[in-house]
Order: structure tokens, then C-alpha cells, then sequence
């Protein structure tokens, strides 16, 4: 079981902060990040509690897979118009 918070450092953090765009993408875990972590746990409806676990992990794992890419958008778009 994963549960990391500020002021801790996991190679988890660096994954996380990648996927949610923070930079730099270290394995520290920041007060800031816990911001990034909390936005993403709303977006997400998970707990909000500004910890990453592993709930936040599986979603953002899943969602990286299950979104297009850009090109994929921009041609699904053309072929509706």
C-alpha cells in the first residue's frame, strides 16, 4: 500500500508529477504538489486529501491510457463536421 505526503520522497512522486504536468518531475513531495494532488483528486472523485495513494495512481495510469492523442481528436472532430 502507497501513502506519501509532504515532505516525503518516493520514486511514485516523480511518476505523479509528470503525469499531472508538475516540473520539476523529482521524487520530492511538496506542498505544492499536494495542491496538484488535491485538483486531481476532485477531477477524479476520489477522497480529497492531498496524499498519493494508490487509488490516485490506478486513475492516473487509466486516464493516460484511455486519452487520445491529439491527433486522434483533431481527426475525430473533422470527420463529424
Amino acid at each position: 500500500m502507497i501513502l506519501i505526503g509532504p515532505g516525503e520522497a518516493h520514486p511514485c512522486v516523480g511518476m505523479v508529477k509528470r503525469r499531472l504536468g508538475v516540473y520539476p518531475s523529482d521524487d520530492e513531495f511538496t506542498d505544492q504538489l499536494a495542491g496538484y494532488v488535491r485538483g486531481a483528486q476532485m477531477r477524479l472523485g476520489l477522497p480529497v486529501d492531498g496524499l498519493i495513494d494508490d487509488r490516485l495512481i490506478d486513475h492516473l495510469h487509466l486516464l493516460k491510457e484511455s486519452r487520445p492523442r491529439q491527433s486522434q481528436r483533431i481527426s475525430d472532430a473533422d470527420e463529424t463536421v
